[in-house]
């Protein structure tokens, strides 16, 4: 059921319908928050949420959203909160921050800190450089040899872009893994223009549920006002992808790492760190930064009493801060449509049986698309599924 949200409480506008979108339209409008989404129509089942106002226009991608911004602000009787849903939103409210700042509310690290965190190549660099814990890495630019940049590296690693373009997105996955410093120069010159630079990584052993995060809200002070800790248990594509089954996972070593090294960057707003735990020596090392946005399964600490986007909306607005505490410890987190993915891949490598699959959903949990209160997403989705399982094409699945 929804709740009132304090009197006087300006709407929020969210960039995106994806399933991160989803999840922070329902965190803000059961608040009774009057919430507009904006994204390019691409039939996607969060469209169909009963929560929110949606608008479309096909300028929403990349450097044109600011001109729909612009262009909307005007609208709202007083500066709307503003969320964004992707990476790519997240870096055109860094770099445009002074022309949304006449019509829109949110709070966000400095340029150059963002641009720190946001990079998984600058991220790794400074991380080592401030005593954290980091996999062997090296940051391919252009013009460099991809071979000689990982001399000192010890292989397999893994190739991704310190940022991720569009481009790269539709075209590759999140990561490539590679054997071989010669499967590195073969596949290089593939995708040398379809980001701004690279990094190779050396893998850290062990499983999914060795990869553990935390979601942080740190206000305009700089003080903590949330921390959730998540450990994963399955994600998609296995090994290198992302959550697609969670859990609480309330260690305060988790926390406080990631706590520690966003305070130390100088980091305000929404974010969160991932750390993966190395058997060989017990250590957590630093993965990768979410900055600027919530996590897609931010509401796993929703549903436990950790309304994140809730709390960086008052935060923006200027509103009395909401005292939060976990109500609902030991839940699980689900993205339905990926983890049955992840869960087929893991079967065929004999990795996990049926009957184990099922286990693993027991107990509370919460989903990146079904909700009581909020069917028809869950509903297309199903409807996607079914079609798809008797050889119907369907843009729902």
């Amino acid at each position: 059921m929804a709740r009132s949200a304090p009197s006087k409480s300006p709407p929020a506008v969210v960039l995106g319908l994806n399933l991160t979108a989803l999840g922070t339209i329902r965190a803000l409008a059961r608040r009774g928050i009057a919430v507009t989404a904006i994204a390019t129509r691409e039939g996607r089942v969060s469209e169909y949420t009963r929560y929110g106002t949606k608008l479309f226009d096909a300028r929403v991608d990349a450097d044109a959203c600011v001109d729909v911004l612009e262009e909307l602000g005007p609208r709202f009787a007083e500066p709307p909160v503003l969320f964004a849903s992707s990476d790519a939103h997240c870096v055109v409210m860094s770099a445009h921050r002074e022309r949304l700042a006449a019509w829109y509310r949110y709070v966000y690290p400095e340029r150059d800190v963002f641009a720190t965190l946001m990079d998984k190549g600058r991220l790794a660099l400074w991380a080592r450089e401030h005593g954290f814990a980091v996999p062997g890495t090296v940051v391919v630019t252009e013009g460099e040899s991809c071979r000689e940049a990982a001399q000192a590296l010890r292989f397999p690693c893994v190739l991704k872009p310190t940022l991720r373009s569009s481009v790269w997105t539709h075209k590759w996955p999140k990561t490539m893994v590679l054997d071989t410093r010669e499967a590195l120069e073969q596949v290089y010159p593939q995708i040398a223009d379809d980001a701004p630079g690279y990094i190779v990584q050396e893998i850290i052993p062990g499983g999914d549920d060795d990869i553990y995060f935390c979601l942080v809200y740190l206000d305009r002070g700089g003080e903590v006002r949330a921390r959730y800790g998540v450990r994963k248990i399955r994600q998609q594509p296995p090994l290198y992808g992302t959550a697609s089954l969670a859990v609480s996972w309330p260690q305060d070593e988790v926390a406080e790492a990631a706590v520690a090294l966003l305070q130390r960057a100088g980091y305000r707003g929404i974010g969160s760190v991932e750390f993966k735990r190395d058997p060989r020596d017990g250590r957590l090392y630093v993965m990768e930064a979410t900055v600027g946005r919530v996590d897609l399964n931010c509401p796993l600490a929703t549903a436990a009493g950790v309304n994140i986007p809730y709390l960086a909306y008052c935060d923006a607005a200027e509103l009395p801060l909401p005292e939060l505490h976990v109500v609902r410890p030991g839940l699980k987190w689900c993205n339905e449509r990926d983890d049955f993915a992840a869960a087929g891949q893991y079967r065929r490598h004999g990795d996990l049986s049926l009957a184990a699959w099922l286990r693993s959903l027991r107990g509370p949990c919460t989903y990146a698309t079904w909700a009581r209160d909020d069917p028809l997403p869950f509903v297309l989705l199903s409807l996607g599924f079914s079609a798809r399982a008797v050889g119907i094409r369907s843009r729902w699945w």
